[in-house]
């Protein structure tokens, strides 16, 4: 697994995540991803926690080690198209370094979390639904995939 990405969420049962799962279950290394749920019920505080380990001050989401990459969805972030967002990718993906996604709960990130990110990158200007940006999420990472590998499916 080289690609995480980072939802809020009990569950993967909504179509918008099987979705997206579906997206995720066609990429190949290096563009294999997964993701990780963190409970949209804990509070803001707790959910910082849990996102950059014991230590919000860290900088490191979840446990990533140092080489990790950690991307930060947000509506303010910085806007891509598909072919730049797969070089990115393929950059990162060259270098030994894994993407770490994190696509915000119902109440965007904290300042904390946000402050942790390497890099802040937008899907959209709109606000999106976690479960929406996730599915979007998940098929730009195929398109990325398929844009690297010059296949048919990004023509």
């Amino acid at each position: 697994m080289k690609i995480l990405a980072v939802a809020h969420s009990k569950e993967l049962k909504d179509p918008l995540f099987k979705a997206g799962l579906l997206y995720l279950g066609r990429c190949h290394s290096p563009f294999k991803a997964k993701i990780e749920l963190v409970d949209p019920d804990l509070s803001a505080s707790k959910q910082t926690a849990a996102l950059l380990g014991s230590s919000a001050g860290s900088g490191k989401p979840m446990g990533a080690a140092s080489n990790d990459v950690f991307v930060v969805l947000d509506p303010r972030g910085e806007l891509l198209s598909s072919e730049q967002f797969s070089a990115r990718l393929q950059g990162w993906l060259s270098q030994g370094k894994k993407p770490v996604f994190l696509i915000g709960a119902a109440s965007g990130h904290t300042p904390e979390v946000r402050a942790a990110a390497r890099t802040l990158l937008s899907l959209s200007p709109m606000t999106l639904p976690h479960r929406m940006a996730f599915l979007m999420l998940a098929e730009q990472i195929y398109r990325a995939q398929e844009i690297a590998r010059n296949g048919p499916y990004h023509k």
